[in-house]
C-alpha cells in the first residue's frame, strides 16, 4: 500500500509531498478525488481545488464521485489512486459508512492501492476520529467513531500548529484529555507535514515539529523525522 496523510495544508504546503505521491502513480490512469467531508453545494469548488492541488502530479486527469453510492460503482482499478479532501471529518466517515463504501475504501488500500488523504481524509485513517473532536463537530451524531486505523493502532488530528495559538491551545488540551482517558496515541501533524506509509515503511515529509499525545502528556518531534520510529517499530 502507498498512503500518504498530509496536515491539511496546500500550494506549497503540499508539494514535497505530492511530488512523493506521483512518483508511485501509474500516469496513464485518472485519480479520484472523494469530497464527502464538505456539504454537497460545495462539490464544485471542491473539485477545482482538487485539479489545482493535483496539477503537479502526472496522471490521465481528475474525477470525482459524488456519493459513497457512485464511489461504490465504480471499478478503482481504473484509476490510479484515491485523493480524499478535507472538511468535517464526522461527515466523512459518516458518508463512506452510511452508503458501505467504507470497506470499499480499505479494501483499495490493502489491495495494494494509493491513498492521499488531506485534513479529514487522512484523519480517517486513524484508529478513532474522536481525536479531532475539539476541531470537528459530530454532526452526523456518530456513536461509533472508528477510523480505518492504518497508523499502527494511532489517531490523527491534523492543523496543529498552524492555527491561531487560542486554538491549538484548545487542540492541546482536549488531546492531552482524551489521551489520558482512552489510553489512545495521538499523533498532530501541522500542514507542512505528511506522514507516507509504505507496506511496513514509514517516512515524514515536511519541516515543522509534529507532536505524539499518549498517557496525558505531549511529546514534539523536531526535526519531524524523528517520528519515523514510532511507526517503524510498530509496523514491522
Amino acid at each position: 500500500m502507498h498512503l500518504f496523510l498530509n496536515g491539511g495544508g496546500a500550494g506549497e504546503n503540499t508539494a514535497a509531498a505530492l511530488e512523493a505521491f506521483g512518483r508511485v502513480l501509474d500516469p496513464e490512469k485518472p485519480v479520484l478525488y472523494l469530497p464527502f467531508a464538505m456539504p454537497p453545494d460545495r462539490y464544485p469548488d471542491c473539485l477545482l481545488w482538487a485539479k489545482g492541488e493535483l496539477g503537479r502530479v502526472p496522471s490521465a486527469g481528475i474525477e470525482m464521485a459524488e456519493s459513497g453510492a457512485e464511489l461504490l460503482s465504480r471499478r478503482l482499478s481504473d484509476y490510479a489512486a484515491l485523493f480524499i479532501g478535507g472538511g468535517n471529518t464526522f461527515r466523512l466517515l459518516g458518508a463512506l459508512r452510511e452508503s458501505g463504501a467504507l470497506d470499499k475504501t480499505a479494501a483499495c488500500l490493502d489491495g495494494g492501492g494509493v491513498v492521499f488523504g488531506a485534513s479529514a481524509g487522512a484523519i480517517l485513517f486513524g484508529k478513532d476520529i474522536a481525536s479531532c473532536a475539539a476541531d470537528d463537530k459530530n454532526e452526523w451524531g456518530l456513536a461509533d467513531t472508528a477510523g480505518l486505523d492504518r497508523m499502527a493502532g494511532m489517531d490523527l488530528l491534523c492543523h496543529y500548529g498552524s492555527r491561531a495559538p487560542e486554538r491549538d491551545a484548545a487542540s492541546r488540551e482536549y488531546l492531552l484529555r482524551y489521551s489520558a482517558e482512552t489510553g489512545r496515541r495521538v499523533l498532530a501533524l501541522p500542514e507542512r507535514d505528511t506522514l507516507c506509509l509504505h507496506g511496513g515503511q514509514a517516512a515524514l515529509i515536511g519541516d515543522r515539529p509534529c507532536s505524539l499525545f499518549a498517557d496525558g502528556a505531549e511529546w514534539v518531534f523536531d526535526p519531524p523525522q524523528l517520528a519515523e520510529a514510532l511507526f517503524a517499530e510498530k509496523q514491522a
